[in-house]
């Protein structure tokens, strides 16, 4: 479970990180030192970066109910599956 910790959260930082590429690739169109073409690649690598977080908060959940699944634990009531 810990590399879909891990997943998850540098998917998280990717999200940032592809946010102020954007904003950068922007701002640089605004004045005239950039191309439409890098503000369509960075929205395309934020888009990237945030199907990359959905599929890892998928991959949590998933990993941690197979966790609870095999250690006996209910998963809707937080309790033992035994009790």
């Amino acid at each position: 479970m810990t590399e879909a910790q891990k997943r998850f959260i540098s998917t998280k930082t990717a999200i940032a990180q592809a946010e102020e590429d954007l904003f950068i690739a922007q701002e640089k169109y605004k004045i005239g030192s950039g191309i439409i073409l890098d503000i369509i690649d960075a929205q395309l690598a934020l888009s990237t970066a945030k199907l990359n977080y959905i599929s890892a908060q998928y991959d949590y959940a998933r990993y941690k109910a197979e966790l609870e699944n095999a250690m006996g634990i209910d998963a809707e009531m937080g309790g033992s599956a035994n009790e």
